[in-house]
């Protein structure tokens, strides 16, 4: 399942694959096929434009890990 924020962006030409318990807060955006494992939390309005490991969360545009 994924928790999802108000106006969650996802763009490109392919989808991404989302994992188990993701949380997208407010704003983000997701951009390619890329694959957001499980486990993993996207900040607000962060830009997520490269595939995310699990138990991590990321923030930034563009995104970047800031914890695991």
């Amino acid at each position: 399942s994924a928790h999802i924020g108000d106006y969650l962006a996802v763009g490109g030409m392919k989808q991404p694959l989302i994992g188990d318990n993701v949380v997208f807060f407010s704003g983000a955006k997701i951009l390619g096929a890329i694959e957001i494992a499980n486990n993993v939390q996207i900040g607000a309005n962060a830009v997520l434009t490269k595939s995310a490991d699990a138990f991590s969360t990321y923030a930034g545009v563009p995104a970047h890990k800031i914890s695991t």
